[in-house]
């Protein structure tokens, strides 16, 4: 029961036949007959989608999905969350050109006319790291032990993984020690670094 003038029901009335009625009554103290009205209630459509996270500069890949077969999608309308849109129920695979966390957002219009409610997705794009190999100090003898440093960084993320190449093996700690150092001449060092978010 409501008693405003004009009513606004701001759950709406779920999908189905409704039967409203309304009675007016003066100041005066006089009352109407009641009319009464039958209204459809039409379903939404309800937008899903999925989107993975991705390293900064590989694609993104997005589908999109109504999940409510009593309300076709007609029209999909996507907001990347970097000024990118799209009318597609699949945006071509989307590159990002900075790491952060971006929300993907979509609406669906459906062939009886309603509108879904925004469906949200977070996303992280997170960034590559940048390996680097710091040094002990010089000179290097020949069997002494020797230890290596690393002075990787990344700008958005956590380096957790440490992958040394050596004539002496393999190595995986971030500033491993060779105990037995390494033989005269030259010797190539190789690093591979990865974050905990997978770059």
């Amino acid at each position: 029961l409501f008693t405003t003038r004009n009513l606004t029901l701001p759950g709406g009335l779920g999908r189905g036949t409704e039967t409203v009625s309304l009675t007016v009554r003066t100041k005066e103290g006089c009352i109407s007959s009641p009319v009464t009205r039958k209204l459809s209630i039409l379903s939404k459509p309800n937008a899903d989608f999925t989107a993975n996270n991705a390293c900064v500069g590989d694609p993104v890949n997005i589908h999109g999905a109504d999940l409510e077969p009593a309300s076709p999608a007609s029209k999909w309308f996507w907001n990347l969350g970097d000024g990118t849109t799209s009318t597609l129920q699949d945006p071509p695979p989307h590159t990002y050109a900075t790491p952060g966390n971006y929300d993907i957002k979509l609406v669906i219009n459906g062939n009886n006319g309603c509108t879904s409610d925004t469906a949200l997705l977070k996303i992280t794009v997170k960034a590559y790291p940048f390996a680097k190999i710091g040094y002990t100090p010089q000179p290097y003898c020949e069997n002494d032990p020797l230890t290596l440093l690393d002075s990787s960084s990344v700008d958005y993320g956590t380096v957790n993984n440490w992958t040394w190449k050596t004539s002496s093996g393999d190595f995986t700690t971030r500033n491993p020690t060779l105990p037995g150092g390494l033989g005269r001449g030259t010797e190539t060092v190789s690093l591979t670094v990865r974050t905990k978010e997978g770059c």
